[in-house]
């Protein structure tokens, strides 16, 4: 499945449950996809940002780093908020399925918003 993978695929993804719990999103969920690694590497991994439909003041408060897409972007079912501070990779395994596409300009908002995170003086 990784060659049909692309960025700004929206997928189905398996996350992993963390011992011990704390805030990192687990279970099944939709995810971004923001890099797929090109050419030959050691495992097949994708960079994802995971999704929840959980909001909050902290979705206000940054609009940058907690983009909203409403339901139906990308065929999404419900509304939802990329964890940008939440970026990962994950094992194509782990891919249930593909839900969608974000077009350009939807995925911009991801684009900026990790660009901001990472530009972040030290």
């Amino acid at each position: 499945m990784k060659s049909n993978l692309k960025r700004g695929d929206i997928v189905l993804a398996s996350f992993p449950t963390q011992v011990p719990p704390m805030h990192e999103q687990q279970g099944i969920r939709p995810a971004i996809i923001v890099a797929v690694p090109p050419g030959r590497v050691r495992y097949p991994l994708i960079v994802v940002v995971p999704l929840t439909t959980q909001m909050g003041t902290w979705t206000a408060a940054n609009p940058s780093i907690y983009p909203i897409f409403q339901k139906g972007t990308g065929n999404l079912t419900k509304t939802s908020v990329a964890l940008l501070d939440q970026v990962r990779s994950i094992d194509v395994p782990r891919v249930r399925r593909l839900i969608g596409r974000l077009n350009v300009r939807d995925y911009s908002a991801i684009a900026v918003g990790i660009t901001q995170l990472i530009s972040q003086p030290t």
